[in-house]
């Protein structure tokens, strides 16, 4: 098995989770229900170790493309490499960070789509109503539910398997997926996002990071 056959596996299969929920949306309130108790809400998300994650996460993962960038500019000049970042490979982790994460899921879809969080309706303690997967809504304003940011920035490290060398991809792409499942799961238990909001975030990234490695990566100079 390839990364592509992986890569596309995973998608298949949050593509078909997500349309279930979509026809099924019970489940999501079913999923975050497990996590809340009457009376103190969703107790996890005041756990110091999910709230470290939460909050360290974001400039990880930023630090670590900065870097990338960096090397990438100097294998360009140099015409060598550091940790296997070529200067393709470079623009592959900038643009599907910046593409993914940044603009796709955090500026046009969460400020826009007005899904309000699990800890947010009414069904859990809040103020706002239920809104399906994939229905456009008006019960939150900015910062909102679909599709789960940090989840996004997870889902994204898989982006990452390009730069290691074969033997290791498949294993690597595993394992970054697997960061990305738990951060996920870490949020529901939060009163943060849905399950769906979940597998959007997942869809959206790793389609995105495949496609950008297809257009970016793929067939290149091993310095470009």
């Amino acid at each position: 098995m390839d990364v592509t056959r992986v890569w596309s596996a995973v998608a298949i299969a949050a593509v078909a989770g997500l349309l279930l929920l979509v026809l099924l949306p019970n489940i999501d309130l079913a999923v975050s229900a497990w996590f809340y108790s009457a009376g103190e809400g969703f107790p996890l998300a005041h756990l110091w170790l999910f709230r470290a994650i939460m909050k360290g996460l974001p400039p990880l993962v930023i630090g670590a493309t900065v870097i990338a960038g960096l090397l990438g500019t100097v294998s360009l000049f140099a015409h060598r490499t550091w940790l296997g970042v070529t200067p393709r490979v470079a623009t592959l982790l900038v643009a599907s960070l910046a593409l993914g994460p940044g603009l796709l899921v955090n500026t046009l879809l969460k400020d826009h789509w007005g899904r309000a969080r699990p800890h947010q309706i009414l069904d859990f303690g809040g103020t706002a109503h239920f809104s399906p997967a994939l229905l456009l809504s008006d019960q939150c304003t900015r910062n909102c539910s679909f599709p789960s940011g940090h989840a996004a920035l997870a889902f994204w490290l898989v982006a990452f398997a390009v730069v290691v060398p074969d033997r290791w991809r498949i294993k690597t792409t595993i394992f970054m997926l697997v960061i990305g499942v738990l951060v996920g799961l870490m949020r529901i238990a939060q009163g943060g996002h849905f399950l769906s909001d979940v597998l959007a975030a997942a869809i959206l990234v790793v389609g995105l990071n495949y496609t950008l490695k297809r257009l970016i990566v793929t067939g290149s100079h091993p310095y470009r």
